[in-house]
């Protein structure tokens, strides 16, 4: 189960509508979504063969389906991240800076669990903890970062709109703003 911590407060939230209600009102979706007990044991081992992968996606793939309708997504693929991945501190160093994509970050969380730090309206900076069954969607232009914590292990389905947006922008100076877009809220 997900929570929210509040930097300059040190609050943190763990009821999940306030969850959903805080994340909102920064333009993050968070939802959850069911792991079915026959994807228990792919949830507990450290990497997934090619096979186990599409099982879990063949799984999920009716939300997947629906995503991509509505959201205009074109692809999706899982990641497995542990401890033996080879080069993951090569991997993680890529997203623990600020940074932001030009399109959305769109993740669900099988299993593990990771942190996602962000700056959002009126500078508020604040973290969600992500664990099995979170579904996030940070959307393009909005600074972030992310880590896996102490345990550096997650599974995660990831959806994109365009692979060439997923490449991440770094901030270069502290009070640098994100790109504002007409369509953004």
């Amino acid at each position: 189960m997900a929570f929210v911590t509040v930097q300059a407060s040190k609050k943190t939230i763990a009821d999940p509508q306030e969850i959903t209600d805080f994340l909102a009102y920064h333009g993050i979706t968070h939802t959850r979504w069911d792991v079915p007990e026959e994807l228990s044991t792919l949830a507990k081992k450290d990497l997934l063969d090619p096979e186990e992968k599409t099982q879990v996606l063949s799984n999920y793939k009716p939300q997947l389906e629906d995503l991509k309708k509505k959201h205009g997504y074109i692809q999706n693929d899982m990641v497995c991240l542990c401890p033996t991945t080879p080069n993951i501190d090569v991997l993680l160093k890529k997203f623990d800076k600020d940074h932001y994509h030009t399109e959305d970050e769109v993740r669900f969380i099988l299993s593990g669990r990771g942190i996602f730090g962000f700056e959002g309206k009126g500078r508020e900076k604040f973290t969600i903890e992500v664990t099995g069954g979170d579904f996030i969607t940070i959307p393009a232009y909005n600074w972030h970062w992310f880590n896996l914590g102490e345990s550096r292990d997650i599974k995660a389905i990831r959806l994109f709109q365009d692979m060439s947006g997923w490449t991440p922008t770094y901030r270069q100076h502290p009070d640098e703003p994100a790109p504002v877009l007409a369509n953004r809220s």
